[in-house]
């Protein structure tokens, strides 16, 4: 990644998808750069563990809710917004998860307008 911006301003940055691998290794890098981080995952128990090693390096933000559940989403969104956050960097770094008892059937049988 680039330098960060030299503005003193504190960056915020959205991470859904934050308990994963690529998630959590982004939300590593932008919390050693000073980001302000809100974090979203389905898991609490791991969202809150890696919100915990971050919280040493910056201030983290945590919200458990399945970003498929797309009015779940829109409304913490709005939340934010409501409350004067600014969200400078959004990562969005949820994996294939395909729930057969959502869809009906496995991830292979899916058609791309299904998934989406």
């Amino acid at each position: 990644m680039d330098q960060p911006n030299s503005s003193s301003a504190t960056r915020n940055a959205l991470i859904i998808g934050a308990i994963g691998a690529i998630g959590g290794a982004v939300a590593e890098e932008l919390a050693s750069r000073g980001a302000a981080l809100y974090l979203v995952g389905r898991d609490s128990r791991a969202l809150e563990e890696r919100a915990r090693r971050l919280r040493s390096m910056v201030a983290v933000h945590v919200q458990v809710l399945d970003a498929l559940d797309e009015r779940e989403l829109a409304d913490y969104c709005a939340s934010l917004g409501n409350r004067g956050v600014r969200i400078d960097f959004l990562l969005n770094a949820i994996g294939p998860r395909v729930d057969v008892a959502r869809y009906g059937r496995p991830c292979e049988e899916l058609r791309l307008k299904d998934f989406l």
